[in-house]
């Protein structure tokens, strides 16, 4: 489903893959571009693309993963996963989610990229703590959360980058769970990962792992 990107995904797509009535699969669900920003027509047309993939459940299998067009990761990243010592309590596993920017803290790296999705375990905004730091590799103010996300251990989030995660299917099967607009505490910056996120954090814990690195490829240099 296309919502506003730019980079062409759909007509890529169509040069090699097809429906077995001939028919294309990629479906413009809306034409108009937005900016980058938090429009909040954009975010309602974001969720609605997202929700009409989860109308394709239910699901199969044990883990279930998301991945935006947009996405390049390592080929044995699900290998990785596979092979992780997951918490009994977790229900989705985010990446650490990187773009072109650079970090404004170190010359050798990538800043975090999703910081619109990102709401602190004490309800702070992770944009808000964006505007005040700028670009940063690391996507946490806490200090704990900090050491444990430059230790490469997993860190607890409400909401944290969407671009790729793994999600336990029977939650993801829930006919509850869905992408909505979701705002940042006291402040008016929504996205629609919050939404999706709070609904699954009902049902268990969101974890971020640093250790898989993904990078959006988006308007990339």
């Amino acid at each position: 489903y296309e919502n506003d990107s730019s980079d062409k995904t759909n007509l890529i797509l169509n040069n090699f893959m097809k429906n077995k009535n001939g028919k294309y699969l990629t479906e413009i669900n809306n034409k108009k571009v937005f900016k980058r920003d938090t429009n909040i027509e954009r975010i309602k047309n974001i969720s609605n693309c997202r929700n009409k993939l989860l109308n394709m459940r239910p699901f199969k299998g044990d883990w279930t993963i998301m991945i935006d067009a947009d996405i390049k990761f390592d080929d044995n990243l699900i290998d990785r996963f596979v092979s992780k010592n997951l918490p009994d309590d977790l229900v989705a596993l985010t990446c650490n989610g990187k773009d072109f920017q650079k970090c404004r803290n170190h010359n050798n790296c990538n800043h975090y990229y999703d910081v619109l999705s990102l709401i602190y375990s004490n309800k702070n905004s992770g944009f808000l703590y964006f505007m005040k730091s700028g670009f940063k590799c690391c996507p946490f103010q806490e200090k704990e959360d900090i050491n444990k996300w430059n230790n490469n251990n997993f860190v607890e989030t409400i909401s944290s980058f969407g671009g790729m995660a793994f999600y336990k299917t029977d939650i993801l099967n829930n006919p509850k769970i869905n992408y909505s607009l979701g705002f940042h505490n006291d402040s008016k910056y929504s996205c629609e990962h919050i939404g999706f996120n709070k609904l699954l954090g009902n049902f268990g814990k969101i974890y971020s792992d640093p250790t898989f690195i993904v990078f959006n490829s988006e308007n990339s240099k």
